[in-house]
């Protein structure tokens, strides 16, 4: 199993969000939840995040980071926060 600490992931090939911890025997991450989202912290960390399990992550390169990034704010302009 590859190490997606400190990358930015793809979940299910639709949202991005950033890895934070990792557990390699339960092959689980833990991903950073954006401030709108924090009411469904799973408590597993000191930030907020949640839990998946890595089969379904896309784990994005460092030098792909703002491509992915830019991808993501032109997916939901226009969109209220």
């Amino acid at each position: 199993m590859e190490d997606y600490r400190g990358y930015l992931v793809k979940v299910n090939g639709v949202k991005t969000f950033r890895c934070i911890g990792q557990c390699f025997y339960t092959a689980k991450l833990w991903l950073r939840l954006p401030d709108a989202l924090v009411h469904l912290d799973c408590g597993h960390c000191t930030e907020p995040t949640f839990e998946v399990d890595a089969w379904r992550c896309e784990r994005i390169e460092k030098e792909d980071e703002a491509i992915a990034v830019l991808a993501t704010v032109l997916a939901y302009e226009g969109e209220d926060a």
